[in-house]
């Protein structure tokens, strides 16, 4: 069972790193508290279930230290559990989750060239359950993506498809540039992006833009004309 002292030396450090991420001088402000409350409004879920862990580890060390002794014997038990998941909020403000641990490096996403067969590459997307492809020139850079967005709006325009065993990616081109996507954006985030970073970016794409989030691309600064070194998708940031 974990001591008093490991209880109360885990919370003072993250006090301390509290204090440090929000700039909180003043020490009657609880740094604590602060954490607690930026958990509770983060986009990311795991987050919010954090908050609650930790408001009652806080009302635990008040607890804790405004209660007697008895013969210099602390009258409350710590229980391993709360030593555990204070050490995980500890991780959580020192080393936050990062975006790119939960993205796929980009030069293993399925992606398409042009001239690759239209027919294949959705049967392909289809029996992988796929629902973008990155479309790449002959030297890799990135000039689209292929989704099943596009082909709704090539049906919704055309009204019906004459699609061929030998047509091309290329037979959709108008519709794979990035801003040319009616329902769908993307994004591009600098490769230190946190896990919460990227999580807010889903979240707040339709309300802010109008338009779902497709996928977020991490380069190096978050500039679109940089390479692209991971790709992430709304259902990987939120496992």
């Amino acid at each position: 069972m974990g001591t008093r002292e490991d209880f109360l030396s885990l919370y003072n450090k993250l006090d301390s790193l509290c204090r440090a991420k929000f700039s909180l001088d003043d020490r009657s402000e609880s740094a604590i508290m602060t954490l607690v409350n930026s958990l509770r409004h983060s986009d990311y879920y795991r987050y919010n279930d954090l908050a609650d862990d930790l408001d009652a580890i806080r009302n635990l060390r008040n607890s804790l230290v405004h209660t007697p002794s008895i013969q210099g014997e602390s009258l409350i038990a710590i229980n391993p559990i709360a030593i555990t998941k204070l050490q995980e909020i500890v991780d959580v403000v020192e080393n936050p989750p990062m975006a790119k641990d939960k993205a796929i490096p980009f030069s293993k996403i399925f992606s398409v060239r042009l001239d690759d067969s239209l027919l294949l590459s959705m049967r392909h997307m289809s029996m992988k359950g796929y629902s973008h492809a990155p479309v790449l020139d002959e030297k890799g850079k990135l000039i689209g993506v292929f989704s099943e967005g596009v082909i709704f709006s090539y049906l919704a325009e055309h009204g019906e498809t004459n699609i061929k065993d030998g047509d091309t990616i290329a037979e959709l081109y108008p519709y794979l540039p990035l801003d040319a996507h009616r329902n769908e954006r993307y994004a591009f985030l600098s490769k230190n992006a946190t896990l919460e970073e990227a999580v807010k970016s889903f979240q707040e794409s339709k309300k802010k833009y109008g338009k779902k989030l497709g996928l977020i691309f991490l380069t190096e600064h978050g500039k679109e004309n940089e390479k692209i070194l991971f790709a992430l998708a709304i259902g990987s940031t939120l496992a």
